[in-house]
């Protein structure tokens, strides 16, 4: 009977736990580099900017009423939408950075969505009938849209921990793609502070 066992039994259980070692995830540390980064964005469409590309700190208005620094945001990686309710494609990839925002709501990680001119009324009745989470910024006498030289909506700016832009794109795209929510992810483990 131990011979049997042994020979057996024993090899067979040994295999099927090898099998089942092999099936499971094993977090990996993942090692973002410039290039990885850069490549990554480039086959979402976006810009990637030349050399170290910061933004002048400026203070907005959020709906709720509150006031911020845009320097606030530091340490963390931060989604910087720029829309309006008039905005056919803005509309159409709004609940997609709303999924987004749920995926994120463990990390250090912020969205903020900057609305072009609409009065603060429009907003709030566009709001009604479609309950965002994300901040929404007032920018209606456009100064915010302005200084980031907006040419078209949707645009959106990926910033990392110590506030760099590292690419913008024009458009709407797959905000809840698995793979851009992992990049993400890995992005804040090694890019904020």
């Amino acid at each position: 009977m131990r011979t049997y066992l042994t020979k057996r039994v024993i090899p067979f259980v040994f295999f099927i736990l090898l099998i089942l070692s092999f099936g499971c995830e094993q977090k990996k540390e993942v090692l973002l580099t410039e290039a990885h980064i850069k490549s990554f964005l480039t086959d979402r469409y976006f810009e990637i900017p030349e050399g170290e590309t910061g933004i002048p700190d400026f203070e907005y208005l959020l709906m709720t009423g509150e006031k911020e620094q845009f320097s606030d945001n530091k340490g963390k990686i931060v989604l910087l939408n720029f829309w309006a309710t008039w905005c056919f494609p803005c509309k159409t990839e709004m609940p997609e950075l709303e999924e987004l925002k749920h995926a994120m709501k463990n990390e250090n990680f912020r969205l903020i969505a900057i609305n072009i001119g609409d009065k603060k009324e429009r907003i709030r009745r566009f709001l009604e009938n479609n309950p965002y989470s994300f901040d929404i910024v007032l920018d209606e006498n456009k100064k915010i849209s302005e200084s980031f030289n907006i040419l078209g909506l949707p645009t959106t700016y990926i910033l990392t921990g110590d506030l760099k832009v590292i690419g913008k794109v024009m458009g709407p795209i797959d905000w809840k793609e698995k793979s851009f929510i992992q990049f993400l992810k890995n992005l804040i483990q090694h890019r904020t502070s």
